[in-house]
């Protein structure tokens, strides 16, 4: 007669890493109101730590600032990434408080963050997006170079800033989102495909692009990270895409005349259809490629 733990090690002998990433807050005691009040604490949590953080800043550009000396634009726009970053403490804290589960859950199956696996895809990856923004930025030759704002540290704060920034997102949206919505969704499959589509629009929307290019642009990428999340077990990897893609933007929006508006509401957010499918043929290519690692890194460990 079989005993529960063996039926317990049958049922997950089936499923792939993205089922156990998607069942990871899974509870026969889950419902639609943990789910409402696990959503208002993260509301709650975030916006305190939003304002907390202006508040800070603000003291800091009072006081530290003195005189004639103007704060440099790049560290105000790094603030920004520094708000969205506040996610990643926020929907932790709504782990622990309304699920009663180690915030590690969030990062991957292991539990907890891969970094070998992590800097697999960052050695791979940044260079090659790089190369794609950069060269897609000369061919279209929009950009001028412009260094009035140009210092070591602003570089440094960008290149720490958009990790972060992208991290924050990823957390909710890839993580976040997936797991405590699934907790109410009995199938997986469903679930799943559900999900990815419905929170791949909000994070198109809630980025206010201007034209369809921009949206559809927006809404591929999202899918594909949702991919990589489902097909890894964990974010690593869509943090990677996601970071070299907003790290390279923002390096070009610093020292170059092109203003990118990360709300994608600015002319210079999302070009001719063309131009779209041709960017998101490649993110696909970056994301089979990204896939394939994942395989061979699989074997290896």
């Amino acid at each position: 007669m079989k005993s529960k733990n063996d039926e317990v090690k049958l049922e997950c002998s089936k499923c792939t890493h993205g089922n156990i990433f998607l069942r990871a807050l899974g509870n026969p005691i889950d419902s639609w109101s943990r789910l409402l009040l696990a959503c208002f604490l993260f509301i709650g949590i975030y916006y305190f730590l939003r304002e907390a953080s202006s508040i800070l800043f603000d003291l800091f550009s009072t006081n530290l600032m003195s005189g004639d000396t103007a704060m440099n634009p790049i560290y105000e726009s790094r603030f920004t990434d520094w708000l969205i970053f506040m996610f990643v403490p926020s929907i932790m804290s709504v782990y622990y408080i309304v699920y009663k589960v180690s915030p590690k859950l969030l990062i991957s199956i292991k539990p907890g963050f891969r970094w070998g696996w992590f800097i697999r895809c960052l050695v791979v990856v940044v260079p090659i997006s790089g190369i794609l923004i950069i060269g897609q930025s000369a061919l279209e030759m929009e950009s001028e170079l412009v260094f009035s704002n140009f210092t070591i540290a602003s570089v440094l704060i960008t290149v720490v800033m958009s990790f972060l920034q992208s991290a924050g997102e990823e957390f909710v949206f890839r993580a976040g989102s997936l797991q405590i919505f699934s907790t109410v969704i009995k199938s997986n499959k469903w679930a799943w495909i559900l999900l990815c589509i419905l929170i791949s629009i909000i994070f198109a929307l809630m980025h206010n692009p201007n034209n369809f290019p921009a949206t559809l642009d927006l809404f591929a990428t999202s899918l594909l990270m949702f991919a990589l999340v489902y097909y890894t077990g964990g974010i690593e990897a869509s943090i990677v895409l996601h970071s070299a893609n907003n790290l390279f933007l923002n390096l070009l929006t610093d020292f170059s005349n092109i203003g990118v508006d990360f709300n994608a509401s600015s002319d210079s957010s999302g070009g001719d259809l063309t131009g779209t499918l041709v960017v998101i043929g490649l993110n696909v290519a970056i994301t089979l490629l990204v896939m394939f690692m994942w395989n061979r890194y699989q074997k290896k460990v």
